[in-house]
C-alpha cells in the first residue's frame, strides 16, 4: 500500500510560509494628550484592549488612568504633568511575549535635575516612579540625558544624550526566556540600538509589574503621546533551522 507523505517541495513551501510571517502585533493601550485643562484621572485611553489578547489576559482590565502624586498631583488631558505626579494604568505582562513601551515628552530644561520618566511599575510602592519603576527611564532637564533604572532605587543602568527637549523614548520588555528571565531594553529617538540593557530581571522584580507609569519630578513637562504594543515575536532563525531539519528527518523516514 502507497504511504501519503508530503513533498519536500510542499514541506518547503510550508517553512517558507512560516518564515514570511508578519508577527502578531496588538496595541493594549495608546493615547494622545490632546484634551483640556480637566484632570485625566479615570479618564479612558483613546485604545484600551482588555480581555484576552493573542492567547493571554495582559492585565489591561482597569482601563482607566489613575493620577497619584504628593501635594495636590495634576495631570491633564491636555498632558501637562506637574512636579511629583504619576498618571498609570493597570497592566500585568506574562511570559511569552515582547512588550514594547513608548512615549513622546517635551521635558523642561529650566532645572538642574528635574525630569520626567515612564516605565514597567510597581504601584504598591509609592506614589512616584522613583518609588515605583521596576524597568524604567527619565529624561533630565539638565544635560539632556536620557537614564535608565531597573528597580525603585537602583542605580544608572545606562544613559545617552541627546539635543532636543523634545524626543521619544521607548522600553522593550522581552518575556520570552520565562519567570526570572526577563530583559529590558531602553531606547532614544529613532536609534534601534539600545542605550542600556538589563538581563534577567528577576522573579521578584518581574512579579512585581502590576502597572504602566508616567511621572515627572521637580518639574512641569508635556507629554505628548504613548503607546503599550504587545507582539508574538517570529520564530528565531535557529528554530527556523530546526524545523527545517525535522520536516527533512519527518520525510525520510516516512519514505
Amino acid at each position: 500500500m502507497r504511504k501519503h507523505c508530503l513533498s519536500p517541495i510542499l514541506a518547503a513551501s510550508g517553512l517558507a510560509l512560516l518564515v514570511g510571517s508578519a508577527q502578531a502585533a496588538t496595541v493594549l493601550y495608546q493615547h494622545t494628550f490632546d484634551g483640556g485643562t480637566g484632570s485625566l484621572g479615570l479618564v479612558a485611553p483613546d485604545t484600551a484592549n482588555t480581555g484576552i489578547i493573542l492567547g493571554a489576559d495582559h492585565g489591561t482590565s482597569t482601563a482607566n488612568w489613575v493620577i497619584t502624586g504628593i501635594n495636590t498631583p495634576s495631570f491633564t488631558q491636555a498632558g501637562l504633568i506637574e512636579d511629583d505626579t504619576q498618571g498609570q494604568l493597570a497592566f500585568n505582562p506574562v511570559d511569552g511575549y515582547v512588550y514594547t513601551l513608548t512615549f513622546n515628552a517635551t521635558v523642561s530644561v529650566s532645572g538642574g535635575g528635574d525630569w520626567s520618566g515612564l516605565g514597567f511599575a510597581d504601584d504598591s510602592e509609592g506614589d512616584r516612579l522613583f518609588q515605583t519603576g521596576v524597568a524604567w527611564l527619565i529624561k533630565r532637564g539638565n544635560a539632556s540625558t536620557s537614564s535608565a533604572f531597573t528597580d525603585g532605587t537602583a542605580s544608572n543602568e545606562g544613559s545617552t544624550t541627546s539635543a532636543a527637549s523634545t524626543e521619544t523614548y521607548r522600553i522593550e520588555l522581552d518575556t520570552r526566556d520565562g519567570s526570572g528571565l526577563w530583559d529590558a531594553y531602553f531606547y532614544q529617538g529613532a536609534s534601534s540600538t539600545a542605550f542600556a540593557t538589563a538581563t534577567n530581571l528577576g522573579a521578584t522584580l518581574e512579579n512585581s509589574i502590576d502597572t504602566i507609569a508616567i511621572g515627572s519630578e521637580g518639574s512641569t513637562d508635556t507629554i505628548n503621546s504613548f503607546s503599550l504594543v504587545v507582539a508574538i515575536p517570529e520564530p528565531s532563525s535557529a528554530m527556523l533551522v530546526g524545523l527545517a531539519g525535522l520536516s527533512v528527518l519527518t520525510l525520510r523516514r516516512r519514505r
